[in-house]
């Protein structure tokens, strides 16, 4: 017979989530494998897990506010249930368990005042929690059009903002905590939709074909095949004809289909990636989409029909975009798995589109053929500035520049 020893430990599958410690340098991450894990990023290595009956969908490390000691971390799971586990010295203690929803939880965040948890899933609810003095307690759900894809709370604390997969963006005031829920948990909250029209981009002129255009020498040609006589000489001019029509008709097309792109895609949804407020904007958030809409980060307001503002950004749809501890830095990625790493910008940007964010680092992570293109990267910065990219199993870390 043989020892058995284990060499390596690692996630089996897809990584969900990936937070990091305000106080300690300690990683977290959850994934489909149903762990867990909290790595010690400085001596590059895992120091325990711990694994639950469901897939791990998503991560959020409690914030200072609401645990000082920075020990406590949030995992939502695709059966709908909610876990607060606690870092010891050697294993993870499951403080809390609740199961708020039917299916996947796809989000979870903290008020910025510490008094509220928001979760948000795939059922297309949101269930708030009292979470003042550690706490977990349950006060309502309010149901939204689709599936929660991502939430933002206002700086003040007095309202969350929501993007769904179909596209819907709204905004509820917070549920006091005082309310009547003896027969059920749904709550009714003041809600506010904002509309989003995609800016028009610029027209691409059509590619001209060779023998077409206005210029002196096609027209003499066209010309000299009109004035000839019955015969061959005719049938070129003839046929010279056709093809102009032909390139005209065909540059026409082309035309209108450019001017009535806009029209058409008037119905059309564009899920929501990413949404944010921004610090001291007054209500305005940044927003990315999916689809069509893709590309650009748009500076929007609740209460303006236009979009403020557009920023260019990855070709493929966003999956993260991530502000560091400090403010300065923006890390972004997308499905294609380009990672892109900017200077935080705190003013709206003036312009439609307005120039792209300078770049401090850009690359893209090198995915294996067989590999799905719509591969998620998530991100987390150390209190070091030092963020963190996870793929599907695999953890790189990016130096400070």
């Amino acid at each position: 017979s043989y020892d058995v020893r284990t060499l390596l430990s690692f996630h089996a599958g897809a990584i969900a989530g990936l937070d990091c410690s305000a106080v300690s340098h300690h990683a977290i991450t959850c994934g489909e494998d149903g762990s867990v894990r909290l790595f010690d990023y400085v001596q590059r290595r895992q120091l325990y897990s711990k694994t639950f009956a469901a897939p791990a969908t998503c991560l959020a490390v409690t914030p200072l506010h609401v645990d000082p000691a920075g020990r406590a971390a949030l995992a939502g799971f695709a059966d709908g249930v909610v876990r607060l586990v606690l870092r010891c010295a050697d294993e993870w203690k499951l403080i809390k368990c609740v199961k708020p929803h039917k299916k996947a939880v796809t989000v979870c965040k903290y008020s910025p005042d510490g008094s509220t948890l928001a979760t948000g899933s795939d059922d297309a609810t949101i269930f708030f929690f009292d979470v003042a003095g550690g706490a977990l307690e349950p006060i309502g759900y309010v149901v939204v059009p689709a599936g929660v894809k991502a939430m933002s709370w206002a700086p003040d604390s007095s309202a969350l903002l929501v993007g769904c997969a179909s596209g819907d963006v709204l905004e509820m005031l917070k549920p006091p905590k005082e309310l009547d829920t003896s027969k059920t948990y749904e709550i009714q909250r003041p809600v506010k939709f904002y509309e989003f029209v995609r800016p028009k981009q610029p027209k691409k002129e059509p590619e001209k074909k060779e023998g077409e255009g206005g210029g002196e020498e096609g027209g003499g040609e066209k010309k000299e095949g009109e004035g000839g006589e019955e015969g061959g000489e005719k049938k070129e001019g003839e046929e010279g004809a056709v093809e102009g029509e032909d390139g005209a008709a065909a540059s026409g097309e082309a035309e209108a289909a450019l001017e009535a792109e806009p029209e058409e895609e008037e119905d059309e949804a564009y899920p929501v990636h990413t949404l944010e407020y921004v610090p001291g904007g007054d209500g305005v958030f940044t927003l990315t989409l999916g689809g069509k809409a893709a590309g650009f980060i748009y500076y929007c307001k609740m209460d303006t029909e236009q979009v403020l503002s557009y920023v260019p950004t990855h070709d493929a749809p966003l999956t993260v975009l991530h502000t560091s501890i400090s403010g300065r830095l923006v890390v972004s990625g997308a499905e294609d798995g380009t990672v892109r790493l900017a200077k935080a910008c705190n003013d709206i940007p003036v312009g439609s589109p307005a120039p792209p964010l300078a770049n401090f680092w850009y690359g893209a992570f090198s995915l294996s053929e067989s590999l799905p293109h719509s591969t998620p990267i998530f991100f987390a910065t150390s209190p070091m500035e030092s963020p963190s990219f996870l793929s599907l199993g695999r953890i790189a870390e990016l130096k400070k520049m």
